[in-house]
């Protein structure tokens, strides 16, 4: 119970504050049908992990690990030191582990990376790649999310049977308190794109790709964004015609 206490305020707190982290992703497509889905492709992330026995008590290890309501459970690479690190979303369950993504603004290498003290917490990568993600809102428990997924992916094989995706890497990501009102809540469920030729057939014009970082609200609306690399073919700038 206290354990559940504790997520609940944690989570509370990464979706009231605007200043959370998320982690970052350019919409390349959105798929319109019975169910909506967005590929998306996802930067390279560091992500804390811990198997995923009891859901209370991985949460636990890794907010102890990040500094929730106690002295990370951590050291510095440089300092030797404790250092805090902040709350990020979402939560994601993937592979039968509970993953933090730690903040992508901050960390890039896992040598830099505070190391665990608890030998059940491990530093991973997530290598940069393709995502088809359906997002849904309301209150969720594993069961559900486990029939929702089988839902998709039979719904998937029927309606679009060249979407190439790999069934078994599938994640549920939580952004949300337990105590956010249900019409509140964003939930998702996603899966590795295997090939998204198929997927870009029907686009007529490719856009830039790129991650909006964070949102500038003003008399000017400014967006900051990360762009993806690029190949581009320039030349100078004369006579416009």
């Amino acid at each position: 119970m206290k354990s559940l206490i504790i997520i609940s305020l944690v989570l509370a707190f990464a979706t009231l504050a605007s200043s959370t982290e998320a982690q970052r992703y350019s919409v390349i497509k959105k798929i319109k049908g019975k169910y909506d889905f967005e590929l998306r492709h996802y930067m390279p992330s560091l992500v804390a992990s811990t198997p995923l026995t009891e859901q209370d008590d991985a949460f636990k290890q890794l907010a102890n690990y990040i500094g929730v309501f106690t002295k990370p459970q951590n050291v510095d690479p440089k300092t030797q030191q404790p250092v805090k690190i902040a709350m990020t979303k979402p939560v994601i369950f993937r592979g039968g582990a509970m993953h933090f993504v730690l903040p992508q603004s901050k960390y890039l290498n896992i040598e830099d990376v505070p190391k665990p003290l608890n030998p059940k917490v491990k530093i991973n990568q997530l290598n940069d790649g393709y995502v088809l993600s359906y997002t849904f809102g309301g209150r969720w428990s594993m069961e559900y999310v486990n029939t929702q997924k089988d839902a998709l992916i039979a719904y998937l094989a029927a309606e679009h049977p060249d979407m190439q995706i790999d069934q078994a890497s599938w994640s549920f990501l939580a952004y949300n308190s337990p105590m956010t009102p249900f019409f509140l809540k964003r939930n998702e469920i996603s899966f590795i794109v295997t090939s998204i030729k198929p997927m870009l057939e029907e686009e007529n014009t490719e856009a830039q790709r790129y991650s909006v970082i964070k949102t500038i609200k003003g008399d000017f609306d400014f967006e900051m964004r990360h762009y993806m690399p690029s190949v581009v073919a320039s030349s100078e700038i004369g006579q416009r015609y």
